[in-house]
């Protein structure tokens, strides 16, 4: 009996508890992003969110209540607990402190950059030094401020309210460019005349979130039921996405066209025998695209579960994201900037043998060759990079690299940060000076980055020293000897002793998400082996890290280039130069005629051929540039070749890839010369192809 009256108890408590749970006005959040959540004209809530929980609620008995507001505002009312739920809301580690969220995906959604028309905006590059419009709170808008400043392209930014409001300053051309969730552009774009671009930011999975440790029953039952729906493709949950998302269009018929479609297929019903034909490959094809749809679908589905390998693909993407923007910025501006560089090196060469010894306008030229020569060095690197090509290793000395780079970083780094140099070894490496670059600013960058907080002292040394079969045992490609010794040390908060046995490893990295892609060491220690040498690390928390580079010493008694005098190598022959530059023809013309020979000069190419089919035997050696308009210049070596089969051509430019070794000798052609052109390089080229 008294077991009765127990069980008897607990049903009413448990029967009191449901009932207090169903009649419970529910207070959620809802803002303007239609299709998935918007008030109409009346004031009714609508949208793909809305039907799904409305839905939820008719079948769990509760009381609703929207309340209208800002997206920012929301996020605050669902942090201060002032609502009960928020819709349409994608995950991210900052929200996850104040909010909890469904488990069961609704959506994945992302968003579109939109641009004003003809601005010129074709690529994430073309946004730097932009104004750009974005949603205040909106978490692709915060993505896409992490990955343009991982990539160094500097916007500013104009926050706002409400996506609509993104497309106002864009029509009123206040903005270049703004961020808007691609549903809701697709549903207002024709509203406005702003245009969408290809730039597009990462995708995120959107869910239900309630206040942080408060109403989890109500994502529990969101859960619950919205598992339910997807079983069920004919749930409402299938068929709110039809009504609000797969009926999206960017562009309507408009009502003229309709009805001339509807004569022009009137008419073509006498032709039905061919008809008939097509009508089969079109429902071939139909059956085939939804077979795909469902496959992608499927896909999808996979995807979701597969966070972890979501996370690796963003970051590889970043990184090619990299390498395309290297490789778009080498192919724009190699061929016209070698061009540029070309005349200030010609022009500076020609005046430097003209200047009295020793004399202040000597010392000039000199440094502005030594400008020029930086500025062939960055163009060559930038493509190498874009090619991912070898580096050219030879003997170099890495203190200049490394007083470049010390020169580099007191400009950039905050004055909180004190640089340390002590540089006590002029001995030679062989390597490339672009690699070695690249690994001392990995590692003083790494190491400002951890004291960019704080500050603190940044130590650079150099020196030499010897190391044992002891020290390199661990090491197989390592010999024992001399080694030149680079060090870069801090005083931020180090490494943590169970990780810096992986920091070396590809995309591992300490970095909060944007702020580095875990590439960095990796490539250092890639580059150090490639070398045949070593890295090291040593680290203590909150004391800081040193890094150890050691670097086989190369024993040599070779002067540098700028101690030889080299003798230019001249001759009598006669030459046509053919550049559609005036200035080239004219440097060509002054490079040549000082070595003795005689130089025709033509800017045209098609005049260049004619000139040559008037007297073929004039010429003894043709020089041209590649990229000419008329005639490019391995079309012009084909004609006059066929017009005389022995005579020698060399070909100019700017970027490498512009003709294959291979396509050139296949044509006659007996060189390439990349530019900017050297006078002793040129001198010697001629001499080789003239001499056989």
């Amino acid at each position: 009996m008294k077991k009765c009256i127990l069980c008897l108890l607990f049903s009413l408590i448990f029967l009191c508890s449901v009932s207090v749970s169903a009649e419970k006005k529910i207070k959620v959040g809802v803002y303007q992003n239609k299709p998935k959540v918007f008030l109409d004209s009346t004031g009714k809530a609508q949208g793909f969110f809305i039907d799904i929980f409305n839905y939820i609620a008719s079948k769990e008995g509760w009381q609703i209540e929207y309340l209208p507001a800002t997206w920012e505002s929301n996020l605050i009312k669902l942090k201060q607990g002032e609502i009960d739920l928020l819709l349409d809301i994608a995950y991210s580690e900052k929200r996850a402190e104040y909010c909890d969220i469904n488990k069961e995906i609704v959506f994945s959604n992302w968003a579109i950059v939109y641009k004003q028309e003809n601005s010129g905006i074709e690529s994430i590059i073309d946004l730097r030094n932009k104004k750009v419009a974005a949603m205040k709170g909106d978490i692709s808008y915060e993505d896409f401020k992490l990955k343009i400043k991982n990539l160094g392209i500097f916007c500013a930014f104009v926050e706002v309210n409400e996506f609509s409001e993104v497309f106002e300053l864009l029509d009123k051309k206040q903005v270049d460019a703004g961020i808007i969730s691609r549903l809701f552009g697709l549903t207002h774009e024709n509203k406005y005349d702003a245009q969408r671009s290809t730039i597009i930011c990462c995708p995120n999975n959107l869910y239900f979130a309630v206040p942080r440790n408060q109403n989890k029953f109500l994502i529990e039952r969101i859960d619950y039921h919205l598992k339910q729906l997807k079983r069920d493709d004919q749930s409402i949950f299938y068929k709110s996405q039809m009504k609000w998302i797969e009926g999206i269009s960017p562009w309507k018929f408009p009502v003229w066209l309709i009805w001339l479609l509807a004569f022009v297929c009137g008419f073509i019903v006498l032709f039905a025998a061919g008809i008939i034909v097509l009508k089969i490959q079109v429902n071939t094809r139909t059956a085939q695209l939804n077979k795909m749809n469902e496959e992608l679908k499927a896909e999808i589905e996979e995807r979701k579960n597969a966070e972890k390998q979501k996370e690796s693909l963003e970051k590889l993407l970043i990184q090619s994201q990299k390498m395309e923007a290297i490789g778009t910025l080498a192919g724009g501006i190699a061929h016209d900037f070698n061009n540029i560089l070309s005349a200030v090196i010609g022009y500076a060469e020609i005046s430097l043998d003209d200047a009295p010894k020793h004399s202040d306008l000597q010392s000039n030229l000199n440094n502005l060759l030594k400008a020029g020569f930086r500025g062939r060095d960055l163009i060559k690197q930038i493509l190498t990079f874009s090619r991912q090509s070898e580096f050219e290793s030879k003997t170099i000395r890495v203190e200049p690299v490394v007083k470049e780079c010390i020169k580099f970083l007191r400009a950039s780094l905050p004055a909180t940060i004190e640089i340390r140099q002590d540089l006590k070894s002029n001995a030679t490496v062989m390597a490339d000076p672009t690699q070695i670059h690249q690994v001392i600013m990995n590692l003083c960058t790494n190491a400002a980055h951890a004291m960019h907080e704080k500050g603190g002292i940044l130590d650079i040394r150099l020196g030499e020293v010897g190391l044992d079969a002891d020290f390199v045992s661990g090491y197989p490609d390592v010999v024992p000897g001399r080694f030149l010794r680079l060090s870069v040390g801090d005083t931020g908060y180090g490494i943590p002793p169970d990780t810096v046995d992986h920091i070396f490893e590809p995309f591992f990295t300490t970095k909060e998400k944007g702020e580095g892609t875990g590439m960095g060491l990796s490539v250092v220690h890639g580059i150090i082996k490639k070398y045949h040498g070593l890295i090291t690390v040593s680290s203590d928390p909150e004391m800081g890290t040193a890094f150890n580079v050691f670097l086989p010493v190369i024993e040599t008694n070779a002067t540098s280039d700028n101690d030889k005098e080299e003798v230019l190598l001249s001759g009598t022959e006669r030459i046509l130069f053919v550049d559609d530059e005036y200035f080239q023809v004219d440097l060509g013309k002054k490079m040549f005629g000082r070595l003795g020979y005689e130089v025709v000069g033509e800017t045209n190419s098609l005049k260049a051929l004619e000139l040559f089919r008037k007297n073929p035997d004039g010429f003894d050696l043709v020089i041209t540039d590649m990229i000419m308009p008329n005639l490019p210049g391995d079309k012009l070596a084909k004609e006059l070749i066929a017009i005389r089969p022995d005579i020698p051509i060399i070909i100019c430019t700017g970027y490498s890839e512009q003709l294959e070794a291979e396509k050139a000798e296949s044509l006659g052609i007996k060189a390439i010369v990349m530019k900017p052109l050297l006078i002793q390089d040129l001198a010697k080229t001629v001499r080789e192809v003239l001499d056989g």
